[in-house]
């Protein structure tokens, strides 16, 4: 064994992200684990979007000059009523979340300069419910075709944030179901 010390402290192994949630963060032991999947569950109206715009921002730090970068959202709410988190950030954070248009085919090369939009809403809020049990055979191939043709833009855009320094990325609006098996967006997760 070598005789150097070992610094756990900045180790992967005890280095947590915060939660942008300074009391949160001491209850978790410094934060949530990196390269880890946290879901977040709870009924309607409960904070969860206001929690995912906290983790967001976490990296930037409070005043917008931290040493990292804000976080990326993939917003899978089909209603009709995105989540708000354009509302939810300006009315926190006094800064406006940039979006992209899933329905264009040509979002941008994951290598330009600048960061890319910092939400994409994947389902493009077309407002159809999305439960399986609900989708006659015709109408389950138009939802694999549409998505199908969306996957590229979602690969583009997580990949740019990647690639921009993005380590945060928030997955939200996918409606609770009596089920799991009847739920697309929980599909699209996986």
């Amino acid at each position: 064994m070598d005789n150097r010390s070992i610094d756990l402290k900045h180790s992967n192994l005890t280095r947590r992200l915060s939660t942008g949630i300074r009391e949160l963060d001491n209850a978790l032991g410094g934060g949530l684990l990196p390269g880890t999947l946290t879901m977040i569950i709870g009924a309607t109206g409960v904070g969860k979007t206001q929690f995912a715009m906290h983790f967001y921002h976490a990296d930037i730090g409070i005043d917008g000059h931290g040493d990292g970068c804000p976080g990326a959202i993939i917003d899978l709410s089909s209603r009709g009523d995105s989540q708000n988190h354009f509302g939810y950030h300006e009315r926190m954070f006094a800064q406006k979340l940039t979006a992209g248009n899933i329905e264009l085919d040509n979002l941008a090369c994951p290598f330009q300069t600048g960061r890319p939009n910092d939400i994409l809403p994947f389902l493009g809020y077309s407002g159809q419910r999305v439960l399986r049990s609900q989708l006659d055979t015709d109408q389950w191939h138009a939802w694999q075709s549409a998505m199908n043709r969306r996957m590229p833009q979602l690969f583009r855009f997580v990949y740019g944030h990647l690639i921009h320094g993005t380590r945060r990325f928030i997955v939200d609006g996918i409606e609770p179901q009596l089920s799991s098996s009847d739920s697309l967006q929980l599909d699209l997760v996986e």
